[in-house]
C-alpha cells in the first residue's frame, strides 16, 4: 500500500513561488501573498513543463525582463505552457502574440494559461513550426522566442530569418553552453548578429538581432 501523503503540501514544496527577472511566478495552488513589486505570472500546478523550474525558462524570462525595447509583434515558437508568451504579453500589453507548438496538449495548456493570466492577445495554435499559416500570416515579427532544443534551433534558422523583421530580435534557448558556437553559426549565416548570452548551470540563452 502507498503511504498516505498530503498531496497539496507535496505540490507546495515542489513548486514554490519564485522571483524570475521582473516576474513573480507562482502555481495555481498558491494562496499566499504575491510580491506586487513584480509582475504576477500564474502557472497550473499540474503542469509538468514550462513551470519556470528549468534553467532555460528562467534564462528566457530574465532576457525578456532586461529588454530595452518595446515589441509589437511577437512569436513564441515551441511555446509549451506559454509561460514566455504570457510574460511577453505582460511586459508589452499591446503586442500581438502568436504562440505555437507541435504538441496538441501543450497548446491546450497554453490556452488555459493565457486565460488564467488574462493575457487575451495571445493566439495559440498547433502545427508545423514556422510553416503554420497563422505564423506566416502574422509575419514579420520584431521578437521571436524559441526555447526548444539545439537540433531544431539549427534546422529552423532559415525559417526564423524568413519571418523576422529587419532590426528584430530573437531569443534562443534550450541549448547547452558548449553548443553555442554551432547555434550562432546557423543564425549568423541567415542574417542575424550576436548581441549577448546568459549562462546558468551549463544551459545557455542567446539574444541575436536581424540585420538583413
Amino acid at each position: 500500500l502507498c503511504p498516505d501523503k498530503n498531496w497539496l503540501e507535496e505540490v507546495h514544496q515542489a513548486f514554490p513561488p519564485r522571483a524570475l527577472g521582473k516576474f513573480y511566478v507562482y502555481g495555481s495552488h498558491y494562496d499566499g501573498d504575491i510580491d506586487h513589486n513584480l509582475i504576477p505570472l500564474k502557472i497550473d500546478a499540474a503542469t509538468a513543463f514550462g513551470s519556470g523550474e528549468h534553467d532555460t525558462t528562467q534564462l528566457c524570462l530574465e532576457m525578456l525582463s532586461h529588454s530595452e525595447r518595446t515589441f509589437h509583434s511577437i512569436l513564441d515558437m515551441g511555446c509549451g505552457s506559454a509561460i514566455l508568451a504570457i510574460g511577453a504579453q505582460k511586459l508589452w500589453p499591446d503586442a500581438n502574440i502568436i504562440a505555437t507548438d507541435i504538441d496538441a496538449e501543450s497548446v491546450r495548456v497554453a490556452k488555459r494559461h493565457a486565460e488564467m493570466n488574462q493575457t487575451l492577445n495571445i493566439h495559440c495554435a498547433c502545427g508545423d513550426g514556422y510553416h503554420l499559416d497563422l505564423v506566416q500570416n502574422n509575419a514579420p515579427y520584431d521578437l521571436i522566442i524559441a526555447n526548444i532544443l539545439t537540433r531544431p534551433l539549427i534546422a529552423m534558422a532559415p525559417d526564423a530569418a524568413g519571418v523576422a523583421a529587419t532590426n528584430g530580435r530573437i531569443i534562443l534557448s534550450g541549448l547547452l553552453e558548449r553548443q553555442i558556437p554551432e547555434v550562432r553559426r546557423a543564425y549568423e549565416k541567415n542574417g542575424f548578429e550576436f548581441i549577448k548570452q546568459n549562462i546558468q548551470n551549463n544551459w545557455a540563452c542567446l539574444l541575436l538581432g536581424k540585420i538583413k
